[in-house]
């Protein structure tokens, strides 16, 4: 199977990794911290097995979302979707309250609906940033198009573990 990753930070490279070791797999990233990482084959992070699977993938990083979606029959997006720096863990909830920012992902899956719709080509979206369902109703469907048919992925793993 071809698949593509949008997002290869702290998740989705490795997560990418292990897709890597089974199918025929490219990712993109507009930070070009991935394409290092992959050059010099040295993981930066702490994740178990990364640094492993990193020495001996076949993962390729492409220079556009375009390309990654040309190579995918499934694009996996994972995409921060940060939180206000008021909700950071560590001290007492305001009162108020502040969804997580998902500009990121909506910019992503736009970039995503619009190369498919330009290739002509049919391809699955699996959304594995973080957001539970009403997000995704809400925030992404709008924007997919006939070439982009959705599977919601909540995988909601933690980092560090992914791999596992």
């Amino acid at each position: 199977m071809k698949i593509s990753f949008i997002g290869l930070g702290k998740l989705g490279l490795p997560l990418a990794l292990v897709a890597a070791r089974h199918h025929d797999v490219v990712g993109y990233d507009a930070n070009p911290q991935a394409r290092e990482i992959l050059r010099s084959r040295r993981y930066p992070h702490r994740e178990v097995r990364a640094q492993e699977y990193l020495e001996e993938t076949t993962l390729r990083v492409v220079d556009t979302v375009d390309e990654a979606v040309a190579h995918g029959d499934v694009v996996f997006v994972v995409v921060q979707t940060p939180h206000h720096p008021d909700y950071e863990g560590v001290t007492r909830l305001p009162e108020t309250r502040v969804d997580f920012d998902y500009s990121y992902l909506r910019a992503a899956v736009t970039e995503i609906a619009g190369a498919a719709a330009r290739l002509q080509k049919k391809i699955v979206v699996a959304v594995m940033s973080t957001v539970l369902p009403g997000t995704v109703r809400r925030e992404i469907k709008p924007i997919l198009n006939e070439w982009t048919p959705l599977a919601y992925n909540p995988a909601f793993p933690a980092m560090g573990s992914a791999i596992d």
